[in-house]
């Protein structure tokens, strides 16, 4: 499966990898977020994906207000593989479902894949008239 990353997220993701900027994203995400030039420990950015992370990103980002963008599809496709990592390697489905806030029908379902099948074409899909 494939994600459309827009620029900035692509950017996010160059600077502090993807699942640090994923979790800006669900913590700051859909707001313009000021990044200043010298993040300390206590700053919220900081808070949310570790100092290192912070600093790195006021290095390259320092000055800018960046709109920073939700990335719920992202975020719930890495949440599924990581779901289906736990059960697979033996945690029951009840307390996989509890760390994750999830029933475990829901995670059931995630196991089993009713997220969707990639060979699967969607109903609005376009179609190529010269494929056979």
């Amino acid at each position: 499966m494939s994600f459309y990353l827009s620029p900035t997220m692509n950017r996010l993701a160059d600077v502090i990898g993807l699942p640090m900027a994923l979790k800006l994203c669900d913590t700051f995400g859909g707001a313009e977020l000021y990044i200043p030039h010298d993040i300390k420990a206590g700053h919220p950015i900081a808070q949310c994906i570790g100092l290192d992370a912070a600093q790195k990103l006021a290095r390259v980002m320092g000055r800018e207000r960046p709109d920073i963008p939700k990335a719920d599809e992202i975020s719930r496709h890495e949440r599924n593989r990581a779901i289906v990592a736990a059960v697979k390697s033996g945690a029951s489905k009840k307390n996989v479902g509890r760390k994750h806030g999830l029933t475990t029908r829901w995670i059931r379902r995630i196991c089993n894949g009713a997220g969707g099948d990639d060979r699967q074409m969607g109903l609005f899909d376009p179609v190529d008239p010269d494929d056979d």
